[in-house]
């Protein structure tokens, strides 16, 4: 949430998380770091604090969804196809 400075994170249509972020965050051409712990922003790569698992439906919106959405679009089984 761009104007609450906010970013809500799900898991299986869960809110489990919402973090304060102090500036607009932008996604460079270079693309973005999931399931690694970056220390600062083009962090290096450590194996230990690297996930070790999968990650599945995994989506950025250039808009903020509501509880609801989230919720119905875990329940759909049917990934992003029902956001625009």
């Amino acid at each position: 949430d761009s104007k609450l400075r906010l970013i809500y994170v799900y898991v299986d249509g869960r809110n489990i998380k919402n973090s304060s972020i102090s500036s607009n965050v932008a996604i460079k051409a270079d693309g973005i770091v999931v399931g690694q712990r970056q220390g600062s922003v083009g962090g290096g790569y450590s194996q230990s604090t690297a996930y070790n698992g999968y990650i599945d439906e995994m989506a950025v919106f250039s808009r903020v969804l509501s509880a609801n959405e989230v919720k119905d679009l875990y329940n759909s089984g049917k990934g992003k196809a029902i956001c625009s």
